[in-house]
Parts: C-alpha cells; structure tokens; sequence
C-alpha cells in the first residue's frame, strides 16, 4: 500500500542518512587521529627521517597537522621516486590517475544530466521507480530540509535526472554512448600516459 511505501521510503533515507553520518564521521575522526599520531610519533610514521643509510631530506618534513594532505601534492614524481621508491612513485600515480578519471566522471555527468532531465515524458517510463533514486532524493531533500533550503526542488526532478527517464529508442540514448566512450577513451588515454612514464 501507499502508506508501506512511504514507510519504506523513510527507512531507507534513514538508513542513507545514518551511514553518511556514521562513515563520515568516522572518516574524519580517522584522519584527525592519523594527522595528530604521525607528528607525535613520527617513528612509526616516517622510518625514513630517522634510520641510518635510508634517511632523505623529503622524509625529513613532516609539514603541519594537516597540510600534509597539500603537501603531498607539491612533491615531484622524480624526487618521490629517488626518495621513497619506485613502489611509492607508482602507488602516487595510480591515485591521480583515479582522481583525473573521476573528473572526467564528473563532466561527463555535466553533459548527460541536462540530457535526460529534457527527454520527452512517455507512458514507458512513467512507472519507472528506482529505489536508490527514491532513497537519494529523500536523503537530498532532508540535508536540505535541515539547514533550511526550501524551493522548487522537487521529487521528480531527481527522477528526470537518470537514464530510466529516458524511453528505449530515443536518440538521447546516443548521448549515454558518448559519455561511455569520453570516460573509456580517457581511461585508455590516461594509462597510455602512465606507460609513457
């Protein structure tokens, strides 16, 4: 029944806003915890700055509480692998290979939500209902709710903004192979780059 589903609906954003909550918290918890122990600890954080014959000068900077998130960024490739390895210069790339992909993720979306959100409404979507977008716009509407923003934001719209808005035979569906092979070819692109190194 209608009322079954408003339950449901509720206990999944619930259960969405719990977890963001728990896992966010103890995500910052952990890295507050990390940032305050490698500083007063550091021989257990940074063999290097204090080992005989595998001392270097990078590992000598330890930066502040927390600029060491910014800090890690400046480090040039070359320098990371005299200094810490090949194995550490590698595991560095990786990461950034990963992050420019999201962002490639990122501005594939830009394009393809307008996308979708415009499709022509049809009756073969209409029934469409996606409890992960259900469950993401409650959770949405209530971050927003408790803070206060109020506006036209509205369920339906969350919906519009996937591909099950999109009816079977629209060629806005070209718009989804495009995405895919932006994303695929940097991807290629990207690890091309990396055999280069």
């Amino acid at each position: 029944t209608m009322a079954d589903d408003s339950r449901t609906e509720l206990d999944e954003s619930q259960i969405l806003r719990d977890a963001v909550v728990v896992y966010g918290g103890l995500m910052l918890l952990i890295v507050f915890v990390f940032s305050f122990v490698r500083r007063r600890y550091p021989k257990i954080y940074n063999i290097r700055s204090y080992v005989e014959g595998i001392e270097t000068d990078l590992a000598k900077d330890q930066f502040g509480l927390f600029s060491w998130v910014w800090g890690v960024y400046t480090i040039v490739d070359d320098q990371l692998m005299e200094e810490c390895g090949l194995d550490a210069a590698c595991f560095v790339r990786l990461i950034q290979m990963g992050w420019r992909l999201s962002l490639v993720g990122i501005f594939t979306s830009l394009f393809l939500l307008p996308v979708y959100i415009t499709a022509e409404e049809s009756s073969e979507t209409a029934s469409v209902t996606d409890r992960v977008v259900k469950s993401t716009f409650l959770l949405v509407f209530a971050c927003l709710s408790s803070v206060g923003a109020h506006g036209t934001f509205s369920r339906s719209l969350v919906f519009a903004a996937t591909i099950s808005h999109v009816p079977s035979g629209s060629s806005r569906l070209f718009a989804t192979i495009i995405g895919a092979y932006i994303l695929f070819g940097s991807c290629m692109y990207l690890i091309l780059q990396e055999f280069e190194w």
